[in-house]
């Protein structure tokens, strides 16, 4: 394993060392044989979608939908992406995740501006005794209104005994200071890719809740004022990072209010990926902040990758929360790979309800390259001249899925 640091990030490519053999013959996964040479993940995904719809209906309808092959004792990561909007600063736009008619996971978000394109998503991780099929589907609080959805996808990952998982689906609510902890997990020695998800909020569009991951001594993807357009808003949270863990080490998935107004978790999980089950696997991160009062985009932060393996599939996680100094101008961000031109999320585009505000963007899907030399960028523009955006703890993570 090498690693090094480069211009305030991290890179590593690990070479894994462990034999195991996953099979499975449900359609659209992969049936694998693996090896140490070339290890390959069973999953099943629904490609990315990059182009945006519209519909104006109170009743979900599913856009995409990924079935999860199930064998005795195997555990499953579903993770989903979306944009969302609305035409109407009065009424929600809504993405969630489900298992058949069960709600796993939902995001509602009232925008502060109608040309806000919010971003949604998370991860689910499960015991995977059935087959199971999950969906992502989309509706708006109002008939009168229209939504629009794009840049969605959802990845099924079957997971082996050394990623582990926790998750906590009821709401909980503080008005207290003091960080509680919602769920948390627990890792021996070992190189992780932990991801945190969660839908938060607040009961008051004033408050200032904070949520974060912690593992005692230090924290990772702290939110410090919560998007509240509308008290009944769950929007995401949504946090990858790695680590290098000698002995064991708890990670706590926390939130907080601010003394009068609460703080509010639900829908949480946290996943810990073990790098030495994946072929091969990059990550780049920035934990400060980059600001820009440029009114085209820009590269907030540039990771290089020599992808070992191009053609294979990789699943793609990053991160990263957008804020900006106005109430009345959007500031926008995207991950984009300036080598092949291609954007791998939806524009995350929003006007903020308070400048205090961090809002996390979400990409989670399958991605494959066509060629080895790769740079990936957290862009990041701003509507208004004069008008400053910020992003900060940028995160990216691919994982070769070893499939060809």
């Amino acid at each position: 394993m090498s690693s090094y640091l480069l211009n305030s990030f991290w890179f590593e490519a690990v070479t894994p060392g462990t034999t195991t053999t996953t099979t499975t013959l449900s359609p659209g996964t992969t049936t694998t044989t693996t090896t140490v040479a070339g290890i390959r993940r069973t999953f099943t995904s629904f490609p990315y979608t990059a182009s945006r719809s519209t519909r104006n209906s109170t009743a979900y309808l599913t856009i995409g939908s990924a079935l999860a092959a199930a064998t005795a004792s195997s555990n499953t990561a579903v993770f989903w992406m979306a944009n969302s909007d609305i035409n109407d600063t009065t009424f929600d736009t809504r993405i969630q995740l489900v298992s058949g008619s069960t709600v796993i996971q939902l995001n509602n978000m009232e925008p502060q501006d109608t040309t806000d394109r919010m971003s949604m998503g998370g991860m689910f991780p499960y015991a995977s005794i059935t087959n199971s099929t999950w969906s992502i589907q989309q509706s708006i609080e109002d008939n009168g209104a229209t939504g629009g959805y794009s840049g969605y996808a959802v990845v099924a990952l079957r997971l082996t005994g050394s990623e582990t998982y926790t998750s906590s689906s009821a709401a909980s609510n503080t008005t207290s200071t003091t960080y509680q902890t919602k769920t948390s997990i627990t890792l021996g020695s070992g190189s992780y890719i932990v991801v945190g998800s969660a839908a938060i909020g607040t009961n008051n569009v004033a408050g200032n809740p904070r949520f974060r991951i912690f593992d005692g001594t230090n924290t990772f993807g702290e939110i410090l004022d919560a998007y509240a357009q509308d008290v009944n808003s769950r929007s995401p949270y949504f946090h990858v990072f790695r680590r290098l863990i000698t002995g064991t080490t708890t990670y706590d998935l926390q939130f907080r209010g601010d003394g009068t107004n609460q703080g509010i978790m639900l829908q949480a999980s946290m996943l810990a990926l073990d790098l030495a089950r994946y072929r091969n696997n990059y990550y780049a991160e920035n934990t400060g902040s980059f600001s820009t009062t440029s009114t085209t985009y820009v590269n907030a932060f540039t990771a290089s990758f020599n992808i070992a393996n191009p053609s294979n599939q990789h699943l793609l996680l990053a991160s990263a929360m957008l804020s900006g100094s106005s109430t009345t101008d959007s500031f926008a961000c995207k991950l984009r790979n300036n080598t092949t031109a291609i954007d791998y999320c939806a524009e995350h585009l929003r006007e903020p309800n308070a400048t205090s505000e961090e809002l996390p963007t979400v990409v989670a899907r399958t991605v494959t390259f066509t060629g080895a030399t790769n740079e990936i960028a957290w862009q990041l523009d701003v509507e208004t001249g004069g008008t400053t955006g910020h992003l900060k703890n940028m995160m990216i993570v691919l994982l070769d899925l070893g499939t060809t």
